[in-house]
């Protein structure tokens, strides 16, 4: 494994068993939306799961993607998403909470 930092620089270089990788360092910023009541819901299964998993999910991404964010993965009720990390995106942080405010304005319509 070798690991090189060019002086003034912000990204690194890693080289490990013949693969080279050029790596950037900086700031990501992480956004977790989740179902709030989830285990209350599926317990009482007065909803149709499925569509409403389906609703929540496809509202979360629509708000993630209109701003240029990555939906990386889905942990039970939970969808992780994040800036900055593929792509550098300069205001990545006031993306993030712009789409927080679009999935929560979003949401309450779910009900009906």
């Amino acid at each position: 494994l070798s690991v090189t930092t060019p002086r003034g620089s912000d990204s690194v270089g890693v080289t490990a068993a013949g693969i080279s990788l050029s790596l950037w360092t900086g700031s990501v910023t992480v956004l977790l939306a989740d179902v709030t009541g989830f285990n209350q819901i599926v317990s009482a299964s007065v909803v149709d799961l499925p569509e409403l998993y389906g609703t929540f999910l496809s509202r979360v991404a629509k708000g993630v993607k209109e701003l240029h964010g990555v939906v990386d993965k889905c942990i039970g009720d939970k969808v992780l998403c994040h800036w900055n990390c593929v792509v550098r995106q300069a205001s990545h942080q006031v993306k993030a909470c712009q789409a927080a405010l679009r999935i929560a304005s979003a949401l309450p319509t779910m009900g009906g």
